[in-house]
């Protein structure tokens, strides 16, 4: 049984095709949770339009790596694919996830390809100002992944005092209790660019995201001494 979290934010104008690119699936998952992390749109509202969706959940604003664990705590798959509320998956995603991870040692965590796409909504001056990396990327990005709820139990809930570097602590710490990982050739994941997600970062949250960062970096660095203590 494959569960899919998609934590929301803000997300009516896009989270409608976000959710196509899931039904449009070869293998379809068995349900779809998403959670609205206190939306001040309509954000609920066009999720919960659409049939693909099981449940969605209203939760106060906490940031991403809370929405995450309240999904997979609601969740109730043996396999766990996540995927943010502007970005698409491609057709073949989970399909060739679950052959993957079935062929795999157990524990492993399957990732893929990732591309980038300027969104269609962005105006030519805004589109300017927006620089990203074009054509296929190592997907390490939370979107491109399928895993057992073991493995996440193993690893340890998201970070939720992380507001933009949950997932690259939640790898660091995964690949510190042993977890493999096993990056696909092909492209799974297409990643929406729009003002407000890459170019577009105020400094305040340049300023945020640079002290995420430096936390995980700072966390990775303790859990190295605990274990060479160890």
């Amino acid at each position: 049984m494959i569960s899919v979290i998609i934590p929301a934010w803000n997300a009516a104008r896009v989270i409608v095709e976000t959710l196509d690119s899931i039904a449009a699936q070869t293998l379809l998952p068995d349900e779809v949770i998403v959670v609205d992390d206190g939306s001040d749109d309509q954000t609920t509202e066009a999720a919960s339009s659409q049939a693909i969706v099981s449940r969605v959940i209203t939760a106060p604003h906490k940031g991403t790596g809370a929405a995450l664990n309240r999904g997979v705590a609601e969740s109730r798959g043996d396999l766990l694919a996540f995927l943010d509320a502007d970005d698409l998956w491609t057709p073949e995603k989970l399909a060739l996830q679950e052959r993957a991870i079935t062929g795999s040692e157990p524990g492993t965590v399957v990732l893929g390809m990732v591309e980038s796409f300027l969104c269609p909504s962005v105006s030519r001056a805004a589109a300017k100002t927006l620089t990203f990396q074009k054509g296929r990327q190592l997907g390490w990005l939370s979107g491109a992944m399928l895993m057992h709820r073991e493995t996440m139990a193993r690893v340890g809930d998201f970070d939720e005092s992380l507001r933009r570097g949950c997932f690259i602590d939640w790898v660091a710490r995964a690949k510190g209790k042993g977890i493999s990982f096993e990056m696909l050739d092909e492209v799974v994941l297409r990643r929406r660019i729009r003002p407000g997600t890459l170019g577009q970062r105020s400094h305040g949250e340049d300023d945020a995201l640079s002290k995420d960062f430096l936390a995980v970096a700072r966390n990775a660095i303790a859990r190295s001494r605990t274990t060479g203590k160890d």
